[in-house]
């Protein structure tokens, strides 16, 4: 298996959303308000650093990973170069 999370601005959640779900992508979790600090800036949602993101988190098996990955690289590359987008896979086991 493998963990996929996506953090992305908080206007795309339903394109992220439709992303997953044409990939067949049931279950996920989304945690509606991430703030950081990345390469697209400062996301603290106050009038010095505006902007929210959002962040899914999605456990994929192996076989669906590349699939995944590849339709959100697509739809990534359709976004301004100012917009915060991350895909991160990482290995996960399910131990209960």
């Amino acid at each position: 298996m493998k963990l996929v999370l996506v953090v992305i601005e908080k206007e795309r959640q339903d394109d992220v959303s439709r992303v997953l779900q044409q990939c067949a992508i049931s279950g996920y979790s989304v945690f509606p308000s991430v703030f950081g600090r990345g390469e697209s800036g400062s996301h603290f949602g106050n009038r010095t650093f505006p902007g929210e993101n959002v962040m899914f988190m999605a456990l994929v098996s192996r076989p669906q990973v590349e699939g995944v990955v590849g339709a959100l690289r697509t739809f990534g590359a359709g976004l301004r170069s100012e917009e915060a987008f991350k895909v991160i896979a990482l290995d996960a086991d399910v131990v209960i």
